[in-house]
């Protein structure tokens, strides 16, 4: 609601017609429009979706299936043929997954990933292959009990201009031969956040899914140079949530169509000082949030343990310490962080967020997904 302003003199006359008064107040003058309330704020619908990856094994029992409007299994892996030999375990080895969401309401929704950049390379710089592929998705699609699919086509590096086209084509076989057998059928793509090669035309694959789930992370990585925010929201040279969001609006993909991933993982950096944005001094390591793999550090532990920081710029946490080998810096997101995301989707008329992977976060940080989804 934009602040109402009046000069002190109003001010005293509205407390003069507020006091006890026998005398009737003035009429108003005529001239004067009435104050009008403004419409109220329509508050649309956030949604959310969450991957479980099959390492994850049975931790999905932890969920809180309240907050998912579906639960990405993540995921089929195709092969440079087109074929999907690699299905771990979909769909019969999660018939206990699959039954306590659909007790809940939740779909579950296989993801078919092409995420080599050989097996990328072949797949789509060939029409067989790729005409192999759309009908090896088809046949997972079909499947009964199966209500959506997710398609992860990943590249970083440049390809030969036709192989641009023919991913739009694959996402649009796909479509038009799902489309007559299931009608309510739920398609949805991943894209990235940033694409200089120009591998991918996210408008017109937008025409041909639900949505687009647009990577929300990794703007510092694993192997990078410099340690810094996984997900930074502003800041950063422009590699942060809002750069990436205006980079889709501007190519034609409509704001209700985008879903922006949030991490629930975070990488641990050898770096030179305790200076945010230190260069690394070797390759990082994951780590999750919550305490949730033995092999894996928890950023919520380390940052109790060392003092949780903040970056002013990002709003991201942090946290910095110096071993026997030097200093090291953890970059994770947490409840507040998340909490401005979210707050960030929904000014900007974005459909929600996905979260990678749902298994490595508690309750705690869950709990903004609560107020996001308040009516």
């Amino acid at each position: 609601m934009p602040p109402v302003r009046r000069s002190l003199a109003a001010l005293a006359l509205a407390l003069v017609w507020a006091a006890p008064s026998c005398q009737a107040p003035p009429a108003p003058d005529p001239g004067t429009d009435p104050p009008v309330d403004p419409p109220p704020v329509e508050r649309r619908e956030f949604r959310v979706v969450g991957y479980h990856p099959y390492w994850s094994a049975d931790t999905w029992r932890r969920y809180d299936f309240s907050l998912l409007d579906a639960v990405y299994f993540f995921g089929l892996e195709a092969a440079s043929d087109g074929s999907i030999p690699s299905r771990n375990g979909w769909p019969d080895a999660w018939g206990d997954l699959r039954a306590a969401a659909a007790a809940a309401g939740v779909p579950v929704v296989p993801t078919v990933a092409v995420l080599q950049a050989d097996t990328f390379r072949a797949v789509f710089s060939s029409s067989e292959a790729s005409a192999r592929l759309v009908d090896s998705i088809v046949e997972v699609a079909l499947q009964p009990g199966t209500p959506g699919l997710h398609l992860d086509f990943e590249m970083f590096e440049p390809v030969e201009p036709d192989v641009r086209d023919r991913i739009t084509h694959v996402v649009r076989q796909v479509r038009e031969r799902i489309r007559s057998a299931k009608p309510d059928f739920t398609l949805s793509a991943f894209t990235l956040a940033g694409d200089p090669a120009e591998v991918f035309d996210e408008a017109a694959i937008s025409e041909w899914v639900d949505y687009l789930v647009v990577q929300g992370y990794d703007f510092h990585w694993i192997g990078g140079d410099t340690a810094g925010p996984v997900a930074p929201l502003e800041g950063w040279d422009g590699r942060n949530w809002h750069d990436v969001t205006d980079r889709y609006l501007a190519a034609g993909v409509e704001a209700r169509k985008i879903l922006l991933t949030v991490p629930y993982y975070g990488y641990e950096w050898p770096v030179e000082s305790e200076a945010p944005g230190s260069r690394t001094t070797g390759r990082g390591i994951e780590i999750t949030y919550a305490p949730v793999r033995q092999d894996l550090p928890s950023a919520r532990d380390r940052a109790a343990e060392h003092g949780k920081r903040r970056d002013p710029v990002s709003g991201s946490p942090y946290y910095a310490f110096r071993d026997s080998l030097g200093w090291r810096q953890g970059w994770f997101e947490d409840a507040e962080s998340l909490a401005k995301k979210y707050e960030f989707v929904r000014s900007r008329g974005l459909l929600g967020i996905a979260v990678f992977p749902m298994a490595y976060g508690d309750d705690t940080i869950d709990g903004p997904l609560v107020l996001a989804r308040t009516p």
